[in-house]
């Protein structure tokens, strides 16, 4: 659902929503959604960071978040489910 600038992408389980991801279209560098900040992290320890993996793209925030910052770092994503795919690049257009 939309409000504001944000999207959000939610899923539910035993009758309970949960945020799978979240985007601000006016700040595309933020990542609101606290588990997408700590995945994150990981790129502070290491000296050089040539290529990253992920998979699941959910919303498209993170690796959005990582081809922003990061424009010399190769980036793959896999998302299995194209709903979810067309999803994350209506929300994140560099995804």
């Amino acid at each position: 659902y939309e409000s504001g600038d944000y999207i959000t992408m939610l899923f539910g389980k035993n009758r309970r929503l949960y945020t799978e991801s979240q985007v601000n279209r006016s700040d595309p560098l933020e990542l609101p959604v606290a588990y997408t900040q700590l995945m994150t992290v990981g790129m502070a320890y290491p000296e050089r960071v040539g290529r990253i993996l992920e998979l699941g793209v959910g919303g498209g925030s993170i690796i959005s978040y990582l081809a922003r910052t990061y424009p010399k770092v190769e980036l793959d994503a896999v998302e299995l489910d194209q709903v979810v795919l067309d999803y994350a690049r209506c929300a994140n257009p560099m995804t």
